[in-house]
């Protein structure tokens, strides 16, 4: 009696998996040392010993492909990197209202202190004021500089410098305040005329509250 494949019965066995019994062909045995098994018994065999290797070829074949996806996604992913500004050399530029600004990126920024420079130039403001708001100018031009730089770079300054920040802003505010509360009483107190003195000079506290509160 001729012994036949269990996969291929037209083939004569070649030899028995010694696990399972059932005869293979040259082609179906898997030779290990001196045993022969069977494709089924020698998978199972294998899972035992590497519990991890039973994962699917899909999911292998997807694991291999994602460090080389990854890495062909990464240069796209990267964010573009902003062009360190000189803080010192935009303040320079603000000598101009608004320039300085503009060269840290924020244009509409720009355009708003030039234009309250454009507004404020025959409205007959104090000399003090007008002073202050022209060095607050050069002030903002420098910190928008540095916060522009900040967000160049990955690492941020340390708490101290931040905080250091904060307390120049708040310094340079509440000096502005003082200034408008000292025009605003020199120009006749709530006895002047709101349109003459109150609202205006509203105006530019709020300004100074908004622009501090803008500048990150």
């Amino acid at each position: 009696m001729k012994l036949v494949c269990a996969t291929h019965p037209r083939v004569n066995a070649a030899a028995r998996c010694v696990i399972c019994g059932i005869h293979l062909c040259e082609t179906c045995r898997c030779k290990i040392g001196v045993r022969n098994y069977c494709r089924g018994c020698k998978g199972r065999m294998h899972r035992s010993v590497f519990p991890g290797s039973e994962e699917p070829a899909a999911a292998q074949a997807s694991a291999k492909a994602t460090p080389s996806a990854a890495s062909a996604a990464a240069p796209a992913a990267t964010p573009k990197r902003r062009a360190r500004r000189s803080p010192t050399f935009a303040a320079l530029l603000a000598l101009v209202p608004g320039l300085g600004q503009a060269y840290a990126g924020r244009w509409m920024r720009g355009f708003l202190f030039f234009g309250i420079a454009l507004a404020l130039q025959d409205s007959g403001v104090p000399a003090l004021l007008a002073c202050f708001l022209y060095a607050f100018n050069l002030f903002d031009a420098y910190r928008v500089t540095n916060v522009h730089n900040d967000r160049r770079t990955e690492s941020r300054r340390d708490d101290k410098e931040r905080a250091r920040d904060h307390v120049d802003d708040n310094v340079f505010t509440l000096a502005g305040l003082g200034v408008l509360a000292f025009t605003f009483f020199q120009a006749g107190g709530f006895d002047a005329a709101p349109g003459n003195a109150l609202v205006p000079l509203a105006a530019v506290g709020a300004a100074l509250l908004i622009a501090q509160e803008t500048r990150e």
